[in-house]
């Protein structure tokens, strides 16, 4: 087990490095691609927790392997990297709920509806 954690531990400084970016800016890119590319393996729309599910998985794992690296826990790291990988997956999923459960949340606010641009089929339609 440590050496998997050494092999991929090696390949997330490789990646820093390379790109000079943060490693929360990383965590963020993550989080949003494995809630995407979970999204459309498991065929299920976004407003599904299950997507969301994978990437706590995968968050998860790698908090594992980097502890399993440095030998002991790095609470502060661990915390940060929970919360940029899962706060966009999060904030997604439960907009994409919401706005199933709730269709009045798709419409925009009364206030705001004259500047909305419509579709002039759509306004027909509804006439």
């Amino acid at each position: 087990m440590q050496t998997m954690a050494n092999t991929y531990n090696g390949w997330i400084d490789w990646i820093l490095n390379t790109s000079q970016l943060s490693d929360k800016f990383w965590h963020v890119q993550a989080g949003l691609a494995i809630l995407v590319i979970a999204r459309l393996l498991l065929r299920v729309p976004l407003r599904s927790f299950l997507p969301l599910f994978v990437v706590i998985a995968a968050e998860a794992g790698n908090e594992v392997l980097d502890r399993i690296y440095l030998g002991a826990w790095n609470w502060d790291d661990t915390a940060s990297d929970v919360f940029y990988t899962l706060l966009w997956p999060t904030i997604l999923t439960c907009g994409a709920f919401a706005s199933a459960r709730y269709p009045g949340l798709s419409e925009p606010p009364k206030w705001l509806r004259r500047w909305v641009i419509r579709d002039e089929k759509t306004s027909e339609e509804q006439d």
